[in-house]
């Protein structure tokens, strides 16, 4: 008998306010959503962020909904040609990059906050326009130009970081959301695969070592993006002949969650097949398959 649950133990994040590494930044972008806001984790994420865009982009605009301080961003931007507003038409221009102070929920207890929040979130990463209607998001008068803007450029936000205040203050009554993002000139499951097939596979036979009460003491630090939403679809195969496959064509989830859901459940909930034993574990061949909108563009990741 098997039992699943997904342990904190050996599933670190990125998180405040330690984010010391957000992403690969070889990744070069043109638009990205940051927070403002006096800490270290909006400082370090808005940093790590910055290495991201285009160096070739000597222009930038920076639209600042608020009158708050920015000064750190534009220390940032300090050898580009930066103009600052406070609105936005919608027209990007190729010579130029694009940056987008915002908070997310201002005003709610911790709880809510990351409800909201990750509403918010989940909208962005979804280009969800229709679905958008977050005035709570200190930036949402552009929201919609945004997504419109990656929706027609076939793009897609990738999450560099999500926290909250009280994550890292003692006031958990009254926070403050923030969030940062990335526009990735193509699909989110092409930026999986492009930049963490390695920690996918690592990923995928650590959860079946440790499942199989094989010895492993590897405790995985992802990304932020591995908290993003995708459907997930994982194939285990042995000698060539199919041994195992779970997954949803309809439910996105968490990608580390989904992981190791689909893992397990590949292994050892399959009742069609056998489950998997430990004698088997180094002639599985493992397929992981990231769904996307239309399947014909999803995208396979041999582990």
């Amino acid at each position: 008998m098997f039992t699943f649950s997904v342990s904190d133990s050996f599933y670190r994040f990125n998180c405040t306010p330690d984010v010391s590494s957000i992403g690969d930044t070889s990744f070069i972008t043109k638009v990205l959503i940051l927070p403002y806001g006096n800490n270290e984790f909006c400082s370090k994420i808005s940093e790590n962020a910055y290495k991201m865009l285009d160096k070739n982009l000597k222009k930038v605009v920076v639209y600042v909904p608020t009158n708050d301080d920015i000064s750190c961003h534009l220390e940032f931007l300090k050898d580009r040609e930066v103009t600052v507003c406070h609105e936005f038409d919608g027209n990007f221009t190729d010579d130029t990059g694009y940056v987008f102070l915002s908070t997310l929920s201002r005003g709610f207890n911790y709880k809510d906050a990351c409800m909201l929040d990750s509403f918010t979130a989940m909208n962005i990463e979804d280009n969800r326009i229709k679905d958008v209607s977050l005035e709570e998001f200190s930036a949402y008068p552009i929201l919609h130009l945004l997504l419109n803007y990656a929706s027609k450029q076939g793009y897609s936000f990738i999450r560099l970081g999500v926290a909250n205040s009280a994550e890292f203050s003692t006031n958990a009554a009254s926070t403050v959301g923030y969030g940062a993002w990335a526009l990735y000139n193509g699909s989110k499951c092409e930026y999986i695969k492009q930049y963490y097939s390695d920690e996918i596979s690592r990923f995928v036979r650590f959860n079946l070592r440790n499942s199989l009460h094989i010895a492993c003491s590897e405790c995985f630090n992802f990304p932020d993006v591995f908290n993003q939403e995708f459907k997930v679809f994982i194939t285990f195969e042995k000698d060539g002949y199919v041994c195992g496959v779970s997954g949803s064509y309809k439910t996105p989830e968490p990608l580390f969650k989904a992981l190791v859901k689909r893992t397990f459940g590949a292994a050892f909930s399959d009742n069609r097949f056998a489950p998997v034993k430990p004698e088997d574990f180094d002639r599985l061949k493992i397929s992981v398959t990231l769904l996307c909108d239309d399947i014909m563009d999803s995208v396979l990741i041999e582990v």
